[in-house]
């Protein structure tokens, strides 16, 4: 009982100048959400300790942010969105690095946001498409395909849905 209101207290202080740890924790996050676009873009590679960092960066938010059911909704859309993807990964359209990235950014948005995140990633989804056909951008072959990185897209979906402010 004494740990509960020991989060209740923390939590109720933390309210008091939330906008401004939200807003630094959101900062850190589109600094390492960039970082991860450029990796991927550069060598079609995602970092686990990039992942791991934003979620704990997440946790932080969530803390500061949301309620305990909200933060349980968020974690229920990331285990269904890593179910699918996972099955996307078995049949070679997506990499690994792609389905840990997406499942913690849908950690980050949340049920509450995700129709804009979708519309926002497949617009840059799109437009990414369109720079590789026009051989704008380097692409990967796996499969007898041409690949692309997919965290530029996540990444710039969510920043965007930051700077919307639907978080």
């Amino acid at each position: 009982m004494a740990l509960t209101a020991l989060y209740e207290r923390l939590q109720s202080e933390l309210l008091l100048h939330g906008a401004q740890y939200k807003f630094y924790i959101e900062a850190a996050t589109v600094a390492v959400l960039f970082y991860v676009a450029l990796t991927d873009f550069l060598t079609f590679k995602i970092r686990n300790d990039l992942i791991v960092l934003l979620l704990i960066l997440y946790a932080l938010f969530a803390f500061v942010t949301r309620s305990r059911t909200e933060v349980l909704t968020d974690i229920v859309l990331a285990l269904v969105i890593f179910a699918v993807l996972l099955w996307f990964y078995s049949q070679g359209v997506v990499g690994g690095g792609d389905v840990k990235l997406l499942t913690v950014v849908c950690v980050w948005v949340g049920t509450h946001c995700t129709l804009l995140f979708a519309a926002l990633l497949l617009g840059l989804g799109v437009l990414h498409i369109i720079a590789a056909k026009m051989a704008w951008v380097r692409t990967k072959a796996t499969a007898g395909r041409a690949g692309i990185p997919y965290a530029p897209s996540v990444a710039g979906a969510l920043i965007g849905t930051m700077v919307l402010g639907c978080l």
